[in-house]
């Protein structure tokens, strides 16, 4: 210091390394900066006191993806999984489709899924090799959505459908906005499958919960969770079922309900009820036609599989439950959360 230089509290700026006056002039031996003028170290390093040194901004970075709000060209016409990025009406946009959020928790997703599958991965849909997100803003308020509790996903679930939005795929929706859950899809039925990325308790998601993996990890860890449901994973017939489509023999396996996301999350701990397990009836992960590459014996969900209708009489006179047992009859899911029995006649 030369000649009354006041000391003060310092923080070392490294050669190269531009900073910002913010709140008054302050002299640098040997530059003065003024207040918004930005200093650049050049010879040696520089000294200012903490209230007066601001960040740099960062700019915002360019999007990765231009922004779609429909299904793009398929690069595969296989059995796949389309990725949306859905809004109410009030929610702020994070652009999570276009800036990678979305993408690069699919795909570290993928690089956990390949390490516990021997190699496999999931087919989802990808548009001139880049993940296909598509944008949808509701015309619901979140708070409209709240009020749907239980049923939210079944609101979610019409509303992509009457947008258009293919029912041959399962469409996996990242909703910006809580709910009563982390996620929502229908066990071996329907193709919608939801996570809310706006959920502000201890989803797998969450960093205020301290969890192993929080972020955008963990959104791909319940969005998996949950597109497996739609295969009908995991079967009532597996050993170590429990209801609403989980297992129970080992908390961190994924589909363990509730899982514990303080270790490793694996698929099927013991290979004994939904990953080549080869249970007589059940629904077997190794065998989906969504895995890449897919065994040559693969087959589609339920929902998916098509049978060949046949003529059946009109018997005036029969009662509906004769008819019903020597009938093809299909279970329909309806939107105000019941289902029932439907019987065709063309």
């Amino acid at each position: 210091a030369a000649d009354q230089v006041q000391a003060l509290p310092p923080v070392v700026i490294s050669v190269g390394e531009t900073i910002t006056a913010a709140d008054e002039v302050q002299a640098l031996p040997p530059a003065v900066i003024s207040v918004g003028e930005t200093f650049t170290a050049t010879d040696g390093v520089q000294v200012l006191p903490q209230s007066l040194v601001t960040p740099t901004p960062t700019p915002t970075p360019a999007p990765r993806i231009s922004r779609a709000t429909v299904d793009r060209p398929d690069d595969s016409s296989e059995f796949q999984i389309h990725l949306i990025y859905a809004l109410p009406s009030d929610g702020t946009d994070e652009e999570l489709d276009t800036h990678g959020a979305i993408a690069d928790s699919i795909e570290a997703i993928q690089i956990w899924f390949e390490e516990q599958t021997n190699g496999k991965r999931l087919r989802f849909d990808t548009f001139q090799g880049e993940y296909d997100i598509s944008f949808i803003r509701f015309s619901e308020a979140e708070a409209t959505f709240k009020n749907y509790g239980q049923g939210i996903g079944v609101r979610i679930e019409q509303l992509i459908l009457e947008a258009g939005f293919d029912t041959n795929k399962i469409q996996a929706v990242f909703y910006d906005g809580g709910a009563d859950g982390c996620g929502v899809s229908q066990i071996d039925s329907g193709n919608i499958a939801v996570i809310f990325i706006g959920q502000d308790f201890g989803c797998a998601f969450n960093p205020s919960q301290g969890q192993h993996y929080a972020g955008e990890l963990g959104w791909g860890f319940v969005m998996v969770h949950e597109i497996f449901h739609n295969l009908g994973i995991v079967s009532d017939c597996s050993p170590n079922s429990k209801p609403g489509g989980h297992v129970d023999d080992d908390r961190f396996d994924l589909m363990a309900s509730p899982n514990d996301t303080s270790g490793t999350i694996v698929i099927d701990a013991a290979h004994d009820d939904y990953f080549q397990a080869s249970v007589n009836g059940c629904v077997d992960l190794a065998d989906s036609a969504i895995l890449v590459p897919p065994n040559p014996d693969s087959v589609l969900p339920d929902p998916w599989n098509f049978v060949e209708l046949h003529p059946e009489e009109c018997r005036p006179d029969e009662s509906y439950e004769s008819l019903r047992k020597r009938t093809l009859t299909t279970r329909v899911n309806i939107y105000n959360g019941s289902s029932q029995d439907l019987l065709g006649f063309f």
